[in-house]
């Protein structure tokens, strides 16, 4: 994100009584920063900055000038698939006082011996899973060395990740607090079963691992700091059922009553990253979306009707980076011709590193949310117009 180390706005940090909601992504990862007030941080997913080789949001914190071993409160993993943890043991290690949250479903025997069998030299590498590894690794010595209050604390639905502790002197409104809307104890059967398909058997070959789809153990947070509320969507999917993904949600009794004026869309805005009803049931009418769009695959997302359904329901929507051109570049015949025989996907390069930075006082009912691009991150869409 060469462009926006120059960028003097860029370095500048919120004000205590400021929320912020930064979305970073390369196209194929992504990562999320979030200003709780008062100084506390919080970091979901990771993904690393190709211009410095490091996790993108801990080269963020420290341009602002941020403690991050002391002052990021939280650092949590939605899921394990690689997109979205590249790097997070580096940001686990460096928040050394930040409690580590997880799907709940990632402690379960069949996916910690998923774990180790793909951190292992075999054929089942995933990054996702050796990354995981390295943050269990993490994890063992902090509580080797400081004791059980930095244990990994799994996450599913209606789990308090963050809430002000009742000895600080900050004036955070009552209501403050991070909270996980999933996974379901339901959906985590089902994420289970499906973890447990990709371990090797005996007298097996072990394969390379493969992402999990859909994502039903996915974490989605709703992140409450007085008046700026946003919705976190992970990489949750909308199947169908409503009995999973954000159906289940929709249909909780226990959702909590807020509305968000800001959604962190799921799955790379993909056409099952949401579901018709969470605009009007889970944000606000004037709700500002943001994304990090995924590239290298065989279908990029957001598509150009992904971005059609976005625009027509949020006020206003960014990328983190230029939306993906589906039309493949055209390479010469000797080139195709070699690559095909060697039976190489030909696909999109991943686009640049950008932010996607959202900010609004918490105290003030009447602020709005203030937007601003870096790097490579672009608007999807024109604000709507008032009638």
């Amino acid at each position: 994100m060469k462009t926006a180390f120059a960028d003097e706005a860029w370095r500048s940090p919120p004000g205590e009584a400021i929320a912020e909601i930064s979305v970073f992504g390369p196209g194929k990862g992504e990562s999320i920063v979030v200003h709780l007030g008062y100084g506390h941080w919080m970091v979901v997913d990771s993904c690393v900055d190709r211009d410095t080789g490091r996790p993108v949001a801990l080269d963020y914190l420290a341009a602002l000038g941020v403690d991050v071993a002391h002052q990021v409160a939280v650092v949590a993993a939605s899921h394990w698939h690689d997109d979205h943890i590249e790097g997070l043991a580096e940001v686990v290690a460096a928040g050394e006082h930040s409690i580590f949250f997880f799907s709940v479903a990632l402690q379960s025997h069949s996916f910690l011996t998923l774990v180790k069998a793909a951190g292992e030299r075999s054929m089942m590498e995933k990054p996702g899973a050796a990354e995981f590894a390295k943050i269990i690794r993490v994890l063992e010595d902090r509580v080797r060395s400081r004791g059980r209050f930095f244990a990994p604390q799994p996450a599913l639905a209606h789990t308090l990740l963050w809430r002000p502790a009742t000895v600080e002197a900050h004036n955070w409104p009552p209501t403050s607090r991070v909270e996980a809307l999933s996974p379901s104890q339901r959906s985590i059967e089902v994420g289970l079963q499906e973890i447990a398909q990709l371990l090797p058997t005996e007298y097996t070959i072990k394969r390379r691992l493969t992402n999990v789809t859909p994502n039903h153990t996915s974490v989605v947070a709703l992140s409450v700091i007085g008046q700026a509320i946003a919705l976190l969507g992970g990489d949750l999917q909308e199947t169908g059922s409503p009995v999973h993904g954000w159906s289940e949600i929709l249909a909780s009794g226990r959702r909590p009553p807020e509305k968000a004026g800001v959604i962190k869309l799921a799955h790379h805005g993909a056409d099952n990253s949401d579901h018709p009803d969470i605009w009007t049931e889970l944000v606000t009418a004037e709700a500002v979306a943001a994304l990090a769009p995924f590239n290298p695959g065989r279908t990029p997302r957001p598509s150009p009707s992904d971005v059609d359904r976005i625009c027509a329901n949020a006020e206003a929507a960014y990328s983190s980076t230029d939306r993906p051109d589906v039309a493949r570049k055209r390479r010469d015949s000797h080139t195709e011709r070699i690559l095909r025989g060697r039976r190489h996907s030909i696909r999109s390069a991943v686009g640049e590193m950008g932010q996607v930075r959202l900010r609004r006082a918490f105290n003030d009912d009447g602020a709005a949310w203030v937007s601003e691009l870096f790097g490579a991150a672009t608007r999807l869409c024109q604000p709507q117009s008032v009638a």
